[in-house]
């Protein structure tokens, strides 16, 4: 039935106005919903970055909203009070020195830390004395690029270097970040042995080779390319245990930073740095803030300059350049940069002369598009699954106790299901994080 105020107009012309009245509430109801996400989006934020209006033209308060997942607003929506931030904070420290009162004598600590030295600090106000202790694969790269922004905005301000000479035990803040053991060491092995990168290929994988793998070919002995992950445990295993071979990436959280020496002030966790990074940043009066996008973009941009510009000759005589950036997009996946169901989008032909911009301009793009796809985080999990799942459940149970000490100093599961699953895993998806060739 034709609403009274149309009865004067033609059967057509009435159409024609429900039509334009139609596209105009759609239109409205739009940019209402629009709105409202973009509102959701920036709540991370706003607890602090009003403090700091004029100072962050360096990092944005929050990436543009059309580039995050509905699924990754809704989650933020969710994000914990300050107040809430502030009491897991303690409880974590409690924890960790109930772990240290119980472990202190125990033959799983090693009677010195490999990296006994706290770094990166700095007088961002008067009397107050900040101190962060970086730890391979839990954020240390950020951090670092954070600190190199804070001592360049210190800069611009004429505020002139303070030296810190107060022990760590009696400084305002001491903090560090950890991260869930068994996943900080699938992304140690994911970014310095199965993705291409020579110095670590020459320095411990050659060595992984040497000593874990029977019958090595010769071309495998000279490069240390192709070191598996299985091969990868029993290295960690045995450099642990008898003290050889150690590097930082590789060791387990509680051999760095003296946990147990300095009272710390937070202990943040990789898993929760949407929440607890901008409230440290927060607490030390930091005159900048992250970006997480940003930072993200410049990580998958590093990561294929490496091997395809500063390692290039390197990389080639060890394996194609197809194989090596292969080798970067899954790690990547593993990661949780680019979505699973995105292949590699170049040929073996296109990539025999590949330049570096032509490989960052697709991972960019990836990147672009995942964000509209599903969640991206479960990938570690399910990565961490099919890389486990490679080792034999000796050298599992070996491992855990390796890793023992890092669960009961920060909080972690012992043995996560997803490592340690009650029945073997059966389940195969078409999908493999590490075939590069599917």
């Amino acid at each position: 039935m034709t609403p009274p105020f149309l009865r004067s107009y033609s059967k057509r012309g009435a159409w024609l106005c429900l039509l334009t009245f139609n596209i105009l509430f759609i239109i409205l109801v739009s940019f209402h919903l629009s709105a409202f996400s973009g509102w959701s989006h920036m709540r991370i934020f706003n607890s602090f970055a009003k403090d700091f209006t004029a100072q962050n033209e360096m990092y944005p308060a929050a990436p543009n909203p059309t580039e995050t997942s509905p699924r990754e607003q809704t989650a933020e929506s969710r994000q914990l009070s300050e107040a809430e931030v502030a009491s897991r904070f303690e409880k974590r420290r409690q924890i960790l020195q109930s772990a240290c009162q119980k472990y202190v004598n125990s033959s799983l600590f090693r009677s010195k830390s490999i990296h006994s030295d706290l770094m990166y600090h700095y007088p961002p106000v008067i009397n107050q004395t900040i101190t962060y202790c970086g730890i391979e694969k839990t954020g240390s790269t950020t951090w670092k690029a954070i600190f190199s922004s804070i001592r360049k905005v210190m800069k611009e301000r004429n505020i002139p270097p303070v030296k810190i000479d107060t022990p760590p035990g009696e400084r305002d803040v001491l903090f560090a970040f950890v991260r869930e053991p068994y996943g900080r060491l699938l992304s140690a092995y994911a970014d310095k042995i199965f993705a291409p990168n020579t110095a670590f290929w020459g320095k411990t994988g050659r060595y992984i080779v040497q000593h874990f793998r029977p019958n090595a070919s010769n071309h495998s002995l000279e490069c240390g390319h192709d070191v598996t992950f299985p091969e990868f445990v029993k290295y960690v295993i045995h450099s642990q245990t008898t003290g050889e071979h150690r590097d930082g990436h590789f060791i387990p959280t509680h051999d760095h930073c003296e946990m147990c020496r300095y009272p710390y002030t937070y202990i943040g966790h990789l898993e929760t740095v949407k929440e607890d990074m901008p409230f440290i940043l927060k607490a030390i009066h930091s005159p900048v803030i992250y970006n997480q996008t940003r930072f993200g973009n410049e990580t998958l941009t590093n990561s294929f300059a490496l091997p395809l510009r500063r390692m290039r000759a390197r990389v080639k005589s060890c394996m194609s350049l197809d194989e090596a950036a292969r080798r970067v997009w899954k790690k990547m996946q593993i990661r949780g940069f680019i979505h699973k169901s995105i292949p590699f989008p170049l040929t073996r032909a296109h990539t025999r002369n590949i330049s570096v911009e032509e490989v960052q301009a697709a991972g960019l793009a990836a990147v672009a598009r995942s964000r509209k796809l599903t969640d991206t985080r479960g990938q570690k999990q399910e990565a961490a699954r099919e890389a486990y799942s490679m080792v034999d459940m000796a050298d599992r149970d070996k491992l855990q106790q390796v890793l023992a000490l890092d669960c009961h100093m920060f909080g972690f599961d012992l043995r996560p299901p997803h490592i340690f699953p009650a029945t073997p895993h059966t389940h195969r998806t078409h999908f493999s994080y590490f075939d590069l060739y599917q």
